[in-house]
């Protein structure tokens, strides 16, 4: 087991610095349970290290690693050809987990499916490196070389793996390109933990039940996320229970639908992919003879799967949308969030997910070990939230983004990996915290979590933060600015959602609202969406246009198509133009992003230009297409657009130096700070604006690839200003006049522009459709 005086001593030394201030402030009495606080579940839980006698027996290769060879310029020759090294993946735990990590860089870097097969993944690394004229050598050896890198809070050591690629221009050299690596680190108490045997299935169902019941004592008493909810219209019933984990019988008996007629009660949801299938699915034909019996073993393997999860979870109630919706029928549709089983690599339900593959666990290298110190050395295969969750199949689905915010809880299961997420926390099989991961393998920095995109739900955000010390709960003080050092901050979250909706796919254009309406509801439900935090002011309205918020429409109005590519605009569904979700393909807000590049960035948000006089816009959970245009009735600066140039602009700002910016640009160049700001170009194509005398004023990019013979207007929407108020530019929609209405425009691209050209425009009351 783990040695729980060290983690004792680790945790007192790193976290109660943090909290014990904090606590005589308000005279309440820390509690002291280090070991709880680093493990999201009891150290009795966890399981038991390998014994000695039970260490892997490595192959020949990997049993001769040295250091002196690893840390050599040339590295250490595993194996002369890839072949060799793959044949001895099927023995030897080590070649597996060097091979796992093979694959996992090949698809990061590659960005392309390749069904875990190591061949099918060097043709595919073959074509991607054949774009820089880069070519593998052959035969194809396999190198092992140290290498430094941050993980968690600190340098560590790995050993990367790669192989020798060569370059066809004349003259010259091949050279080393590595493609995964494995951490190495030691059994020393400041060190990385080995991870350790995922056990029996028995064993792992027992510890995810522990994780509900711990997630959920934790709760702070002014939260409402671990009371009971409205169920569902149709569940399915597993039974009363209790179910014994070691009984077939008992995890693997019949279930039966049922109407809720609305009762409340825990649930869980299975969030999949349908992979197309239509097999037993609810129908009409079938609805009653749900209402009586389904046969365990007449399910598909994922389905079956979520049942014995769900038992072994001790809950009664399960909701898979094709058992549960009578298909065909919308009214059906799930808009309430639930506890989530989520299913990331599989495509069709047929294919099962628990338990996950047994992959091969920490690795110690007895070879490596320190004489000296004592210490014993590990090599571990990394896990990544990042890759195998945010990157998963499941979550290129529309659907899926909503589920998986709303769900108060949800288990991830990845092809051989587990993770355990909920508003406050992030853990993988080694169930260390998400902010205690300089312990910790598991690579949990990532900004698509519910702790850092949807920050109505956490209970240690800053917002809950005085709740939190009127209740006295300063343990949960511990992680509002600690666990933020170890995750990309948002800014604006609601405007990740939007990008990231606005990669996923649906099958359905018309889903493109309701799959989307759930957060929408929610932050208004929670009242998080208002201008103020103080309880003594009324909150002001914040009406929600189609995904667009009202109080930041000036900023949420400002978005692009991401790189080269142009949106679809889905005329069919009677969208307005000037709403991001009425476009089909990557988009991308122009907020300010600058970081480290410049020496005094803009850190305030860009302020409003224009009055919103009036709406018409239906609410987000309106079928598509609309019945009725949407529009907005806006006030604002308008000016004609003199010139656009043909080509694409080649202006980079990350390409020239500070000063051939502030000559370049056509935006205000601060002398004292040396801002400048990062050009709409560098996010999107886009095309040069002048004025009347010819000069640079600006970029635009237009939505789609429109050839316009009209004439074009600019709407000046926001202006980025200095901290000291200067105004650095303007943002400003591109608009033409629809022929039938003088007032009334629409919406082609989106522009920055000088600002004191903007000024020169005239204030008109206008439509925007």
């Amino acid at each position: 087991m783990v040695d729980e005086k060290w983690v004792s001593q680790l945790v007192e030394k790193m976290m109660f610095p943090l909290l014990e201030p904090m606590a005589e402030k308000v005279g309440v009495k820390l509690p002291r349970d280090p070991n709880g606080d680093l493990f999201t579940i009891p150290l009795s839980s966890l399981p038991s290290e390998s014994p000695p006698e039970s260490e892997p027996q490595l192959c020949r290769s990997c049993a001769g690693m040295n250091m002196e060879a690893l840390t050599s310029r040339t590295g250490y020759e595993h194996s002369e050809d890839i072949r060799t090294f793959l044949q001895s993946v099927r023995t030897c735990p080590l070649c597996d987990m060097i091979q796992r990590q093979m694959l996992w860089a090949i698809r990061f870097h590659a960005k392309e499916e390749h069904d875990d097969d190591p061949m099918k993944a060097l043709g595919i690394f073959s074509v991607f490196m054949a774009k820089d004229d880069l070519f593998l050598h052959y035969p194809i050896p396999l190198v092992l070389k140290i290498d430094k890198g941050w993980h968690g809070k600190g340098m560590n050591r790995f050993i990367v793996a790669g192989t020798i690629v060569f370059s066809a221009k004349e003259g010259a050299d091949a050279w080393a390109w590595y493609w995964g690596r494995n951490l190495l680190h030691d059994n020393d108490e400041t060190s990385v933990q080995p991870v350790r045997p995922r056990g029996t299935e028995q064993e792992v169902l027992g510890r995810l039940s522990i994780w509900l019941k711990e997630r959920i004592k934790e709760i702070p008493d002014w939260s409402d996320a671990g009371s009971e909810k409205p169920l569902p219209t149709r569940v399915i019933d597993l039974g009363e229970g209790p179910w014994d984990t070691e009984n077939r019988a008992s995890m693997e008996s019949d279930v039966r639908l049922i109407e809720t007629t609305g009762q409340d009660g825990y649930y869980v949801a299975l969030s999949y992919c349908c992979g197309g299938a239509v097999r037993f699915r609810t129908l009409r034909s079938n609805y009653r003879d749900r209402l009586q019996n389904i046969r365990f073993k007449d399910l598909p393997k994922a389905y079956a799967d979520a049942i014995k999860v769900t038992r072994g979870l001790g809950i009664r109630y399960l909701w898979i949308d094709a058992l549960c919706i009578i298909q065909e029928d919308t009214e059906d549709f799930l808009r309430e969030g639930a506890r989530i089983i989520a299913v990331n690599d599989n495509k069709s339900p047929e294919a099962g997910f628990f338990p996950p593959k047994q992959a091969p666990v920490s690795v110690r290298l007895a070879n490596l070990d320190s004489d000296e110190d004592g210490l014993k050395m590990y090599l571990t295969n990394m896990r990544s939230y990042a890759i195998e969750v945010d990157r998963g199949h499941l979550n290129t689905r529309g659907w899926v983004l909503q589920e998986r915010l709303l769900a108060p809880r949800t288990i991830h299961f990845t092809g051989d990996y587990m993770y355990c997420e909920d508003q406050d926390d992030l853990c993988g099989e080694d169930w260390i915290r998400r902010y205690s991961t300089w312990l910790s393998s598991v690579h949990k920095t990532s900004d698509l979590t519910q702790i850092d995109i949807f920050s109505e739900r956490n209970f240690s955000s800053s917002n809950n933060a005085v709740k939190n010390m009127k209740e006295q709960n300063v343990w949960w003080q511990r992680s509002v600015g600690y666990r933020r050092s170890e995750s990309q901050i948002v800014l604006d979250p609601w405007l990740r959602v939007g990008e990231i909706f606005s990669r996923c796919q649906l099958t359905f254009d018309t889903d493109r609202l309701i799959a989307i309406a759930g957060l929408v509801k929610k932050k208004q439900e929670l009242g998080q969406a208002s201008d103020t935090d103080t309880e003594d002011e009324e909150p002001l309205p914040n009406r929600n246009f189609l995904g667009l918020w009202q109080n930041t429409l000036h900023i949420e109005l400002c978005w692009v198509g991401t790189g080269d590519s142009k949106l679809q605009f889905l005329d069919a569904l009677n969208l307005p133009s000037w709403a991001w979700i009425a476009h089909k393909g990557r988009i991308v807000f122009t907020r300010d992003r600058r970081v480290s590049r410049d020496p005094g960035p803009v850190r305030s948000p860009p302020s409003c230009e224009f009055e919103l006089i009036s709406s018409d816009v239906p609410d987000i959970v309106s079928a598509l297409p609309l019945k009725e245009p949407a529009s907005l009735k806006i006030r604002a600066r308008l000016r004609k657009i003199p010139s656009i140039s043909q080509t694409v602009t080649t202006y980079c700002t990350q390409e020239q130096t500070r000063e051939g910016l502030a000559e370049s640009s056509p935006f205000f160049f601060a002398e004292e700070t040396g801002t400048i700001p990062i050009a709409i170009a560098t996010l999107s194509e886009c095309q040069e604006i002048f004025d009347d005398e010819d000069r640079l004023i600006g970029f635009v990019s237009f939505d789609g690839h429109t050839v316009f013979e009209e004439d074009l207007f600019c709407a000046h929407i926001s202006t980025l200003n200095e901290d000291s108020g200067t105004p650095i530019l303007a943002y400003a929609l591109i608009l033409t006049r629809l022929k039938n209405d003088d007032t009334a425009f629409r919406r082609v691209g989106l522009a920055e522009l000088n600002h004191e050209w903007t000024t020169g425009g005239e204030d008109i009351t206008m439509s925007l459709m």
